[in-house]
Formats: C-alpha cells, sequence, structure tokens
C-alpha cells in the first residue's frame, strides 16, 4: 500500500513537471512565432 502511494505520488509530481513544461513551451512558440511575425513585417517595410 505504502509502495503505491509513493509511485501514485511520484506520477502525480512528473505529471505536474510535464504540465508546467508544456505550459512555458507553448509561451516560448507564441513568444517566438509573435517575435518572427513582427520582424518579417519590420523587414518588408525597411
Amino acid at each position: 500500500m505504502l509502495y503505491q502511494q509513493f509511485i501514485n505520488r511520484m506520477y502525480g509530481r512528473q505529471a505536474k513537471i510535464e504540465a508546467i513544461a508544456k505550459k512555458i513551451a507553448e509561451k516560448k512558440i507564441d513568444f517566438n512565432s509573435k517575435f518572427f511575425i513582427f520582424w518579417r513585417n519590420f523587414l518588408t517595410f525597411i
């Protein structure tokens, strides 16, 4: 029983870490795409 609780806790923590990492990655991708669009527009205006 204790072993099962340990496994559940480890998986729960892993899932939280993965969710946070996913959010960070999505924000980075979003920022990069916005920056890329801005840079492309900036270059076309020159």
